[in-house]
């Protein structure tokens, strides 16, 4: 089957006629199989999405539960409404034109859905089928549904008309394996095998009824109707459980939101408030307490060690001037001391002062008066006393060794403690005040609580499900009792032993199906996983119990690996290999449609699908896109197998998507 063209006619967002070709094109010698729709949210993808689902099976489209009162309604609401325009559309249609092989022979169709309000409050659907331009007469909803349950049966096409949630369901369902089973017995119809069963235990009450006594056939009727009670209410109670669980991703998704606002709005700095102001006054404290040591430094010897040329310059005068003054003072006492020793002499003996000894006494005093004296050049500046001199060559000593260092590590911890104090005014102007949160932590508390009943709802309803169960076994226990009783006749007994035989071959097909097409399986999605794995051969193995459909993953090695320890990514990569796998298992030829499939993924994931999926995944290949989930650089990636683009644009103030033929930034 190949999609050619779907046109919507004021359906939804669609204003007036539009149509879209979806014919694959062949470029460069090459058939490129992706048709790329791109659109934001909210831009009309979805719509176009169902529009398919909905002109190839009506009512059905929406689901089993869907009444035809609410069928009707959702038709009715899909007419386009037009805020600027006088007269508004008063019927929707939607065209599909596609080409079908059967029995090696080519046609192309056009199946066209038109409603329009009827009077009161209804509608009034027609459908109308084309046959290589000839319109088929005659055609109903009956013919049309066995004709289109022929090419690709409802039940099979959520595993080629898909979206993201589609995706997360089977990825999320790590436990329950719900998603997979629902799905295994889609493709093996397997649901029609369990309802024929059904319909051949009904048959067999009946016709046994018929040679019941009284009592016996009031007895099997009380026990059928109790049965089908159990059988409603255990229906009933399973998708009340599916809600259970949907609401708490629901929930679990908006706690999830709101933590992360939260955390983005600094509600943990918000916690740490008082702490933080603590910590700002405590370090405001300490710098405050080194700046007055710092001072007190300053008011005593440290300025010495402010200028250190200025200050050795200082140093060195007043040694020198220390050293000229005890140098002139010791010259004074030498020439003071020779003249009193020549003298003395001279008086005493004058015939010494003519002998050599009174010579070299002489020159004795004359050379080391010489060698006291000070240098001639030394100025003295300053003229301290010694006391005085020594008291400022000690105090230059403290600044240089003690004063100086100190200040040095005052200032090196007045520099840290400084830093600290920064990033603690940088954390308090990140935490808002209380009051500004209050409404967000407010939330979180009222979703936990809201979560905490479901989940106690939840483990409810589970009882209740296992008491229905177990009633329905004593029910069916009685029933097949009861039967077992009653006295039929030949012919009766001859065709109930036949439809307990034909029971008996319908499970026993259904287990050998099962157990052959889970083994096609198994080996198809195993391959399929390692292909959009960024870790190659990650999956040696795939195990799926023919029961209970429990997967079993083996890794390179042959080790178990269990499915949470996959990652988000990996869990994807592994639901839509799963996907691809069943579509596989089906044998049947038919497009794929994707709606938004990348916006769970990194990039290098992202890369897997565009690589390794989109160009492999069928013939055809029709993706609904962000421009956040394939992107410039993705488009890139992508183009050697894009057939053709369309860009979908809402236009708010005519409440209608527009439509181009690009992908939002180039055809």
């Amino acid at each position: 089957m190949l999609l050619k063209r779907i046109t919507l006619d004021n359906y939804g967002l669609y204003n007036g006629t539009v149509s879209f070709d979806l014919y694959p094109r062949e470029k460069y010698g090459k058939l490129r199989p992706v048709v790329l729709f791109g659109g934001n949210n909210g831009a009309g993808k979805t719509t176009l999405f169902d529009a398919f689902r909905v002109v190839l099976y009506g009512k059905s489209a929406l689901g089993d539960r869907v009444t035809e009162a609410e069928y009707k309604s959702f038709l009715k609401n899909r007419i386009h409404r037009s805020p600027q325009g006088l007269l508004q559309p008063q019927s929707a249609s939607i065209s599909l034109e596609f080409e079908h092989t059967s029995l090696g022979e080519k046609n192309t169709y056009i199946a066209t859905r038109q409603w329009m309000p009827g009077n009161g409050k209804g509608v009034i659907e027609r459908l109308s089928i084309t046959k290589n331009g000839t319109q088929l007469r005659g055609v109903n909803p009956d013919y049309w549904q066995g004709f289109v349950e022929e090419i690709i049966p409802e039940r099979l096409s959520s595993l080629f008309f898909f979206d993201g949630e589609k995706i997360k369901s089977i990825a999320d369902d790590i436990h329950g394996n719900a998603a997979l089973a629902e799905s295994v017995k889609t493709l093996l119809g397997l649901d029609i095998v369990e309802r024929l069963s059904s319909d051949l235990s009904i048959y067999k009450s009946r016709e046994t009824l018929k040679n019941a006594s009284k009592d016996l056939q009031q007895d099997i009727s009380k026990a059928e109707v109790k049965i089908s009670e159990l059988e409603q209410q255990i229906t009933i109670t399973r998708e009340e459980l599916a809600t259970n669980r949907t609401e708490q991703d629901g929930i679990r998704a908006e706690i999830a939101a709101l933590e992360l606002r939260l955390k983005r709005e600094g509600h943990i700095f918000s916690q740490q408030r008082d702490a933080l102001l603590d910590e700002k006054i405590k370090l405001a404290q300490q710098i405050e307490s080194i700046r007055r040591a710092v001072r007190e430094e300053c008011e005593g010897l440290y300025p010495f060690s402010f200028c250190p040329t200025i200050t050795a310059e200082l140093k060195e005068q007043l040694v020198e001037e220390q050293k000229s003054r005890k140098g002139t003072i010791l010259k004074d006492e030498l020439v003071s001391m020779r003249q009193t020793i020549l003298d003395t002499l001279a008086s005493s003996q004058s015939e010494l002062t003519s002998t050599p000894l009174f010579e070299s006494i002489k020159n004795a005093f004359n050379n080391r008066i010489i060698e006291v004296a000070p240098e001639p050049n030394i100025e003295e500046l300053f003229g301290f006393s010694d006391t005085a001199t020594s008291q400022i060559l000690h105090w230059i000593e403290l600044a240089n060794n003690q004063s100086r260092p100190k200040v040095a590590e005052l200032s090196d911890k007045q520099e840290e403690l400084t830093r600290r104090l920064q990033r603690v005014e940088q954390d308090l102007l990140r935490a808002p005040e209380e009051a500004a949160i209050q409404p967000l932590i407010e939330a979180v508390g009222s979703y936990n609580q809201r979560l905490g009943m479901v989940l106690q709802e939840q483990k409810k309803k589970e009882e209740e499900l296992r008491s229905l169960e177990y009633r329905l076994t004593l029910e069916q226990r009685k029933l097949k009792r009861a039967l077992e009783e009653s006295d039929s006749k030949a012919d009766e007994k001859r065709r109930i032993l036949l439809a307990n035989r034909i029971q008996e071959a319908m499970k026993d097909y259904a287990d050998r199906l099962t157990t052959a097409k889970i083994a096609q399986l198994r080996t198809t999605v195993a391959d399929r996983f390692n292909a959009l794995s960024r870790k190659g051969d990650l999956i040696r193995n795939i195990d799926i119990d023919p029961v209970t459909y429990a997967v079993t993953l083996a890794d390179r090695y042959g080790n178990v690996l269990p499915k949470e320890d996959l990652s988000a990514g990996e869990k994807q990569m592994y639901a839509v290999a799963m996907l691809w796998g069943l579509s596989i298992t089906s044998g049947r030829s038919l497009p794929i449609i994707i709606d938004t499939p990348l916006g769970r993924l990194d990039s290098e994931h992202r890369g897997k699908l565009i690589h390794s999926y989109f160009p492999c995944a069928a013939e055809q290949v029709i993706i609904l896109s962000t421009d956040t989930e394939i992107d410039k650089e993705w488009y890139a990636e992508l183009s050697p197998n894009v057939s053709h683009s369309y860009h979908l644009r809402y236009n708010a103030d005519e409440n209608r998507t527009q439509v181009s033929n690009e992908y939002f930034w180039r055809g």
